[in-house]
């Protein structure tokens, strides 16, 4: 009897290694499993995104359409654009004016947390503190199609630092008082204190919408000899505004000890 037990507990203990091997098998590890961008794949239109300062995206073509109708705005929902799913939050939509004509883009603020694969795994003090990356998005009416696409993102991988939400006004404006017109996009994010400090990191990311696409705008910081992107960084806070009405905005970043102002020239920033 007792060699009859120990058989039968052999026989089951087989076979739960054996399904055990099997759902291994079948289940793909984290490095078999591809990498995922910041952004979902959506069944929309072409997307561009920016392009390294100092080289300039040919123009996309149009697609005409009729007089937009309320119709058309009621059509947008933009949590369709968000991947909830996974963690994103939508943290601001806009509707602004990039063209001069309608229907008017939306311009989507989104954050959330990053998908981490064995394909595109970040040693831990690489990540930004807050483990969150963020992004904008433009999404504008395609009359041919019927339906609103992503027509621009700023970044397909994410950006480090969680959004803050700004106002209407500071979005698809012609800030920079540039002719013709030159709309700036804003993304400006924050991360957690780091380590002897007690102020988040601030930073500022600006671009500028012209022909139908946006690119990262320019900045030469003093002793540079070339242009980089428009990224301005922080301890206490970043922003872009008009700070001797000439209608022309400026950078002010304030570290909490030091302010610098970054100027427009009409070609990029530089340090006052």
């Amino acid at each position: 009897m007792h060699h009859i037990r120990g058989s039968a507990r052999a026989v089951i203990a087989s076979l739960l290694i054996l399904v055990l091997g099997i759902t291994a098998c079948g289940s793909p590890g984290p490095a078999s499993r591809p990498a995922q961008p910041f952004f979902p794949t959506f069944p929309a239109g072409p997307v561009h995104t920016p392009t390294p300062a100092g080289t300039a995206a040919p123009a996309p073509a149009e697609t005409a359409g009729p007089s937009p109708t309320p119709d058309i705005y009621r059509q947008l929902s933009p949590l369709n654009y968000v991947a909830v799913n996974s963690g994103q939050v939508l943290v601001k939509e806009d509707l602004i004016d990039l063209d001069g004509k309608e229907p008017k883009e939306a311009l989507l603020t989104i954050s959330g947390t990053p998908i981490i694969s064995g394909a595109n795994t970040l040693p831990a003090a690489n990540l930004p503190y807050t483990a969150t990356l963020s992004g904008l998005q433009v999404l504008a009416y395609d009359a041919g199609a019927g339906q609103w696409q992503v027509k621009w993102r700023s970044s397909n991988q994410g950006l480090p630092g969680r959004a803050a939400p700004l106002p209407t006004s500071a979005q698809g404006q012609n800030l920079l008082a540039m002719d013709p017109p030159l709309p700036v996009l804003q993304l400006r994010t924050e991360t957690t204190p780091t380590v002897g400090s007690t102020l988040p990191t601030i930073t500022l990311r600006l671009y500028g919408w012209q022909n139908g696409t946006a690119q990262p705008l320019h900045m030469r910081p003093a002793g540079a000899t070339a242009d980089e992107d428009a990224v301005f960084s922080a301890a206490a806070n970043v922003e872009l505004i008009d700070i001797d009405q000439d209608r022309r905005a400026e950078v002010v970043a304030d570290d909490g000890v030091k302010t610098t102002i970054w100027k427009w020239d009409g070609a990029r920033f530089v340090p006052r």
